[in-house]
């Protein structure tokens, strides 16, 4: 039998076919393999596991102030979420910092990019206008926290949010969505119903995630864990929650 080294072209061009090694065993090399070994490579994705702010050009001038906790706060010189393209605004409160505004505004236009069709995802409550108790949420009252919906399969546009299957869950896009926001560096935690977190860590596998970066990102195979950023609550199989970190500026914000 013949033996040979496969070079790197070969295996781009043979991928799916069955290679010899110099071992000669029989080995199966699919697309899906190579591009999960070049995107598990990437800095890129590595990078976005720590919630850290960095530098992000923001769409607004900077004049808003996260003052206190999620959960006991207020929010100063808010910035109003506003209409646009790729999302339907449903809630009662829609103001929240000019980060956090910008953050959920950019993910979206990503989506937008490699999705074009997508049908609109729904986003509700942010904050009121200068924070404080938002009934019935425990949280949202520093502008620093919003609902957003899940993507479903088949591009089905909901008229709201809805409880969802993991049958029903785009998690591709979803997943995709959830990268954007964490490329930002800001996100604190996103909180997703464990159930719909198989077919997202599966979805983010087919990204190009290792496992040891998984584990330290998505409770998901592993069973809750309040360490990590995306973690199970009850109440979330219609929406996630996403919480982002204090912006660096806001002196009296408190993580």
């Amino acid at each position: 039998m013949l033996k040979f080294e496969p070079t790197r072209t070969l295996l781009a061009v043979t991928a799916g076919l069955v290679l010899v090694t110099s071992t000669v065993r029989a080995q199966t090399v699919t697309l899906r393999d190579l591009t999960r070994h070049l995107h598990s490579s990437s800095e890129t994705l590595r990078r976005v596991i720590a919630p850290r702010p960095k530098p992000f050009k923001l769409i607004y001038p900077k004049r808003s102030q996260s003052v206190g906790k999620p959960y006991r706060g207020r929010l100063v010189n808010g910035r109003r979420f506003p209409d646009g393209r790729g999302y339907v605004y449903k809630g009662r409160a829609r103001f929240a910092t000019d980060e956090t505004v910008s953050y959920v505004i950019r993910a979206i236009e990503r989506v937008l990019v490699r999705y074009p069709s997508s049908a609109n995802v729904i986003v509700k409550d942010f904050s009121r206008e200068k924070g404080r108790r938002l009934r019935p949420h425990r949280s949202h009252q520093s502008g620093r926290d919003v609902d957003i919906g899940y993507y479903f399969k088949e591009n089905w546009q909901p008229s709201n949010f809805k409880t969802t299957w993991p049958s029903q869950l785009d998690a591709d896009k979803t997943w995709f969505f959830v990268e954007q926001l964490l490329k930002t560096r800001a996100v604190k935690h996103i909180f997703i119903d464990y159930r719909l977190q198989k077919p997202l860590y599966y979805a983010a596998k087919d990204h190009g995630w290792r496992d040891e970066d998984l584990a330290k990102l998505i409770e998901y195979p592993n069973g809750r864990n309040s360490k990590v950023v995306v973690r199970h609550i009850r109440g979330h199989r219609t929406h996630m929650h996403v919480r982002f970190v204090c912006p660096p500026s806001d002196s009296e914000c408190e993580d």
